[in-house]
């Protein structure tokens, strides 16, 4: 949904401030409605306390959750490194020095600070942090040897030969153990070198564990140098606590107090999570905002006087008693029913959200669409200089409706079509630019849209015109007192029209021009437009190294 903002006041701008673009360009500042109040931000009294119970047990049904998964993940990475440093039941003539690697799928996130508690060398990085080879195997001696050892050393040996000389020199020889968090995001060539290379020093006493959402797709997409020689080890936490939506089922089965969950609140929490796999922080929040919604909009909200808590008290009592499935009347006031717009409270994003009404104004009103022909693409003429001579015939297009200008004595405010008129006539020509947009092909195809369509609402059908001819002569001969003098005045009035014709016909060739007050008012929406754009991340300037162009700014994303 579109909030409009409040009508800008217009900077008092001359003449001169239109001869360059740089000049003309300033940021009007948001004015807040007086009339308008922020929403509630907690539940009123007299049962915040209730909703707060409720919402701390929710919280506290996902901690406990936390907890004992990550105990259950740090019981089964440690009986892991046990079976690592193990010496092998078999004796084989030839032994090979295998790679003890793990993989572990949905980590908890308390867990990586506590594997300090398992082995004295830990490490952890994340796979942001190993874009190349080079990045990774720096970023493993920094982590064990330190920056100010590995700037040091003055030989030229490589990173792990000077990790292998640390762990030789240090009195606790205990096994290296390295953590990457987020193994998905590495390269698949760059993890496949890395645990390669790792193999190629047989003893250093490393062990490798990865952490991933996913275990299946990771596997499909990991390619081997020497499979033989890795021993690959997945780690599974219960059935329950590792698989995909374990928090949010925990949360849902628990969450059986006097607020309950309906069923239909229950099966979307649950879809949600089923294909986002957002997790528990999201359904969470999703909770958060039902309780506030239902303390607000609920029929439970409506009875919530002082006269009425006795009964609403003995209500809850037998609840507590019979359970929350007890058939026993009003017990549906604290049912947590879905909420019409659970969707965007759950996972709200404002920037998809508007991009998607630009793109699809049709949602809020019929209008035809506009038309990105490359004369009126901003960014399309081979100079900008150039575009402040075009006229409203290179900007021909069918746009929504114009807008309502029937108070002429108040032309700086427009009406909810005009203002969502103009948004989408802006973010029309953004999207039909090329890579880079031309802030002065920008304005002025977006004066000669405007322009365009005031033109076709003053240009009236040739039989309008005729009729509104008929019925003038017809009145001029009506108020005649002879017939001479209507023949005279018919004469007159023909040589009039044929007059006023030629020049209605000389002035039909020129587009309709624009008050002052029209131009700074649609300069003051470009410039507004053109900020908001930016915020959102839809142009930004040229960098520092770049051409020198002020008028012309580059599109960030194309994903619209």
């Amino acid at each position: 949904m579109l909030l409009k903002p409040t009508t800008p006041q217009l900077v008092e701008m001359t003449a001169d401030s239109f001869e360059s673009l740089s000049q003309g360009v300033f940021v009007i500042p948001f004015q807040e409605d007086e009339n308008v109040t922020s929403g509630p931000s907690q539940p009123r009294r007299p049962l915040a306390r209730l909703y707060e119970e409720a919402w701390t047990g929710f919280n506290s049904i996902h901690e406990n959750f936390e907890t004992s998964r990550t105990s259950e993940q740090l019981d089964d990475i440690a009986d892991w490194l046990d079976r690592c440093s193990t010496p092998p039941l078999l004796k084989l003539p030839s032994n090979v020095a295998r790679l003890p690697l793990a993989i572990v799928q949905n980590i908890s996130a308390h867990l990586p600070p506590l594997l300090s508690t398992l082995l004295t060398h830990v490490y952890t990085m994340h796979g942001r942090e190993t874009s190349d080879l080079t990045a990774a195997v720096r970023s493993l001696t920094v982590g064990f040897i330190g920056e100010a050892a590995l700037a040091n050393r003055k030989s030229g040996r490589t990173g792990l030969d000077e990790v292998e000389r640390w762990w030789t020199s240090q009195k606790d020889k205990s096994p290296l153990l390295i953590h990457i968090e987020q193994a998905q995001l590495v390269p698949s060539s760059v993890l496949a070198e890395l645990t390669y290379i790792l193999t190629l020093h047989p003893d250093l006493p490393i062990r490798l564990l990865l952490s991933v959402p996913s275990t299946t797709l990771f596997l499909s997409t990991w390619t081997h140098i020497e499979p033989s020689a890795i021993n690959l080890c997945i780690l599974q936490a219960g059935k329950s606590r590792g698989k995909r939506g374990g928090a949010v089922n925990a949360i849902l089965r628990a969450g059986r107090g006097p607020l309950r969950l309906s069923e239909r609140t229950e099966e979307a929490l649950r879809a949600d999570e089923e294909m986002f796999g957002s997790g528990a922080s999201s359904a969470l929040k999703a909770l958060k905002w039902l309780l506030l919604f239902h303390s607000q909009n609920s029929a439970l909200a409506a009875v919530d006087e002082q006269d009425k808590l006795a009964e609403l008290q003995a209500i809850l009592e037998e609840i507590r008693k019979q359970g929350p499935d007890a058939q026993i009347p009003g017990n549906d006031l604290f049912e947590l029913d879905i909420p019409p717009d659970l969707g965007h409270t759950q996972d709200p994003a404002p920037r998809i959200s508007i991009l998607h009404a630009l793109s699809q104004p049709s949602s809020f009103h019929h209008s035809p669409q506009i038309s990105t022909s490359p004369e009126t693409v901003p960014g399309t003429s081979a100079s900008g200089r150039s575009s402040t001579k075009r006229t409203h015939d290179e900007s021909d297009s069918h746009h929504v409706s114009t807008t309502d200008e029937s108070d002429s004595h108040h032309v700086s405010t427009t009406d909810e079509r005009g203002d969502l008129k103009e948004l989408q006539t802006l973010f029309a020509l953004w999207r039909g630019a090329g890579k880079t947009v031309n802030l002065w092909d920008w304005l002025e195809g977006f004066r000669g849209v405007v322009v365009s369509d005031k033109e076709e609402e003053n240009t009236s059908s040739p039989n309008e015109q005729e009729s509104n001819g008929k019925k003038r002569r017809r009145g001029q001969g009506a108020g005649a007192g002879s017939g001479e003098q209507e023949e005279g005045d018919d004469d007159v009035d023909m040589d009039e029209e044929e007059v006023n014709g030629d020049k209605q016909d000389e002035q039909g060739d020129k587009p309709p021009q624009l008050s002052d007050q029209e131009s700074e008012r649609l300069h003051a929406a470009f410039i507004r437009f053109c900020e908001e754009a930016r915020m959102l991340g839809l142009v930004r300037a040229r960098a520092k190294g770049g051409p020198k162009r002020a008028d012309e700014v580059i599109k960030s994303i194309g994903l619209v």
